[in-house]
């Protein structure tokens, strides 16, 4: 499994975690540059691994926007067919379970 967020960590020691909402603000460029950076960051280690190791990765982060979607879909394109793309979506609506998540992530 590739996490974003665990990438954030460790490439970006000195942000915040977890991180604050300007983090997620699609308004906010200079963090949505970065989210994205994480983005890239994490399918390449999920195409190495896939290269090398395995035949599945889950990348786990949030991918939410059509853009996010679209960068990779568009790296699944770029793998000539290689790569069987499925989304998998979870919706949290137990207070407890979420409660737990970020006491986890913290």
């Amino acid at each position: 499994m590739v996490s974003l967020s665990k990438l954030r960590r460790s490439y970006f020691s000195d942000l915040a975690t977890p991180p604050s909402s300007d983090y997620y603000d699609p308004s906010n460029e200079e963090q949505n540059d970065l989210r994205m950076e994480m983005l890239e960051k994490g399918l390449e280690s999920a195409f190495q691994y896939l290269q090398h190791h395995g035949e599945v990765v889950i990348l786990d982060g949030t991918h939410i926007s059509n853009k996010r979607r679209k960068v990779v879909e568009r790296r699944v394109e770029e793998s000539g067919g290689v790569v069987d793309l499925v989304w998998v979506e979870s919706l949290a609506i137990d207070e407890d379970v979420i409660e737990k998540h970020m006491e986890f992530v913290r």
